[in-house]
């Protein structure tokens, strides 16, 4: 056995670099490398490779071949701090300062010229050791779901997306400006009571609870990525860019690329690095901030990410009672309490079902109910006890009766207000419920709420979105040919946007082109006065056959059981004959089932076996597999000839 290379308990060195590395070997699976660190983190002297090396998880050579195999690796590493200046302008955006940066990208404030607004502007840091595919890779994540984020209806408590692009190598998100602290900042200047941010927390899980509707997970929850305005309005931020910016999440563990306080706000299931994690994640991540404000501590805390990580995964949670000693009323607490270890099961199906059941359950609290979290119906309680626990509280200077942590309605009610005004009634309808939920009895809520709705109901269905093109990534293949290289017979040019034939009996142009299996053709064309015919030439595999459209309206394939075009099965007649200088649309279905052929839409030439289609020689073409155009006394235009590969994909012969 050959000794090994880290140190006895460090978590976070080069044995751990080996053990991902045997990931992506295929050696270990993520679950066999987490339950060795967890053995690593109870052992006072063994070494990660000892445990693997003991487990049986790997062998004394595996274990050779990984360490030369990590000898000339560079694995990824956190991107690089960007020390450079402020740059005057990123596309369309003028910036017009730093508004903030972090480990993984840098935030301007900018503004849009065209639309005269002010944004956003978070320019995502790259990793300098990514080679080109990775990180081609990792752009088309950050853009794809970054769009999803764009779609996302509009919510008062989450910052909008306006655009994603890459400017230059640069990946930019342009996001709605908010001039606000982080929550991390805004409770530390805020006063002792734990209503308050309680109330900041509710609004968050409500706006969280929108983005779960319409299929967007955060995974990344915690009190930096939430903004707090000046009216104390949360405003969620950055869904989904842990995920898109990193490597993995246990890839950033072992590799340092993460700092300790990111994994601390994690789901167990989501730092044992599972692919499917639900809506539920994000419920555990606002569990672990209900933990701090109750206590000001984080649940589970370690010297490093994969220790904490290791914490997260196994170890019980300190109920709050035990860490604190700040409970005013210690029954009210114990109810606050239980719903902030329901958030934080370690199992999902033991944690609240949804965010709203968690922001439902903070409502109930705020309202000053006590309530078991376990059962559905609410066991009622006065709040305060008796009027000399009240009388106690509101002398200590505290907390008052009144709960004046509660933000008034008033501002909420008149934001609404605003937006009915402005035609956003779906927008103004959150608002409203929001009130109504903590005020049932607010009759200005409440008729807000029905007017808002009727609005809604009376707004015109948005018009259908044009179907997307199917011809969007087709290939040009007119645009390959070479009139110098590519004619077999007769006369052709090339006239502005057209290749022409201008005469021969037969006029041939080879494509040099090898189709798929399956696939359709698409051709434009218009006749000129001497025009006879017009020919697709088609292949299967090294198979070629003939699409024959006449100018009487005469659509057939040749030869079928030898018979020309238009005396065999497939023969069909287009509604009129094939008019002068007027462009036609024609499609090829080549399917293994078969040929479909439709003219400007209509159905025409059709045969459902290749068995008796045999080519004309007139029209063979030096290459059997390639594709080619045709005509009989010249006379014609082809404007358009391009390929949309249904299987497989096509061959450029040059």
């Amino acid at each position: 056995m050959i000794a090994p290379v880290s140190g006895p308990t460090d978590p976070t060195g080069e044995g751990v670099a080996i053990g991902h590395l045997a990931i992506k070997q295929g050696l270990l699976t993520p679950e066999q490398l987490r339950e060795a660190l967890i053995e690593l983190s109870k052992s006072g002297s063994a070494s990660l490779e000892t445990i693997l090396l003991t487990r049986g998880l790997i062998t004394a050579d595996q274990l050779r071949r990984l360490h030369a195999i990590r000898e000339t690796t560079v694995l990824p590493n956190a991107p690089a701090p960007d020390t450079s200046a402020v740059p005057g302008s990123l596309g369309k955006y003028r910036i017009l300062r730093e508004a903030g940066r972090g480990a993984m990208a840098r935030v301007f404030e900018a503004l849009d010229p065209a639309l005269e607004r002010k944004v956003a502007l978070k320019v995502v840091l790259s990793s300098p050791n990514a080679n080109a595919e990775e990180a081609a890779l990792d752009e088309q994540r950050f853009l794809r779901e970054a769009r999803v984020m764009a779609n996302l209806p509009k919510h008062p408590n989450i910052v909008s997306v306006y655009e994603a692009g890459v400017v230059d190598g640069r990946r930019y998100l342009a996001m709605e400006f908010v001039d606000g602290l982080s929550m991390e900042k805004w409770v530390s200047k805020g006063s002792i009571s734990i209503g308050r941010p309680t109330t900041l927390l509710r609004d968050v899980a409500l706006a969280v609870q929108h983005a779960h509707e319409h299929g967007v997970i955060h995974r990344d929850l915690k009190p930096a990525n939430i903004l707090v305005d000046a009216d104390n309005r949360p405003h969620v931020m950055d869904f989904g860019l842990a995920k898109l910016v990193g490597q993995s999440v246990k890839a950033s563990y072992t590799e340092g690329g993460l700092a300790v306080g990111t994994p601390a706000y994690m789901s167990p299931e989501q730092a044992s690095g599972i692919k499917t994690v639900d809506p539920r994640t994000d419920v555990y991540s606002m569990g672990v901030m209900l933990y701090e404000i109750l206590t000001g501590k984080l649940p589970f805390v370690g010297s490093s990410p994969m220790e904490v990580m290791v914490k997260t995964s196994k170890d019980p949670v300190v109920p709050p009672s035990k860490v604190t000693t700040a409970q005013i009323n210690p029954v009210h607490f114990k109810t606050l309490e239980a719903v902030c270890l329901k958030a934080l099961e370690k199992d999902p199906d033991s944690r609240y079902a949804s965010a709203k059941d968690f922001a439902d359950d903070l409502t109930r609290w705020l309202m000053g109910q006590d309530f078991r979290v376990s059962d559905p119906k609410l066991r009622r309680r006065a709040l305060w006890g008796t009027a000399a626990a009240l009388l106690a509280l509101v002398a200590a200077g505290v907390l008052g009766y009144t709960q004046p942590w509660k933000r008034s309605s008033e501002p909420l009610l008149a934001q609404a207000d605003r937006l009915m005004s402005e035609g956003k009634p779906d927008e103004a309808l959150v608002l409203y419920g929001q009130v109504a939920t903590f005020e049932k009895e607010n009759a200005r809520a409440e008729a807000g709420r029905r007017a808002a709705l009727q609005k809604i109901r009376e707004k015109p269905a948005p018009a259908p979105a044009p179907p997307a093109d199917p011809w969007k990534d087709a290939v040009d293949v007119l645009s390959l040919v070479d009139v110098a290289t590519d004619v077999v017979s007769g006369k052709w040019a090339r006239d502005a946007d057209a290749l022409v034939s201008k005469g021969g009996k037969p006029a041939r142009v080879q494509v040099p082109y090898h189709p798929p299996d399956e696939y359709d053709a698409r051709i434009v064309f218009s006749r000129h006065s001497t025009n006879f015919v017009v020919n697709l030439i088609l292949s299967r595999g090294t198979e070629p056959f003939t699409l024959v459209m006449h100018r009487d309206g005469i659509f057939g394939f040749e030869k079928v059981r030898g018979e020309d075009f238009h005396k065999n099965a497939s023969m069909a007649r287009f509604d009129t004959p094939l008019a002068l200088n007027k462009s036609y649309t024609v499609v090829v279905e080549v399917r293994k089932s078969g040929l479909k052929v439709f003219c400007d839409g209509q159905p025409l030439s059709q045969l459902d076996s290749y068995a008796d289609l045999t080519m004309n020689r007139d029209w063979k073409l030096p290459d059997p597999a390639a594709l080619g155009l045709g005509t009989w006394d010249g006379g014609a235009a082809i404007r358009k000839l391009e390929i949309r590969e249904v299987t497989g994909k096509g061959q450029k012969t040059r």
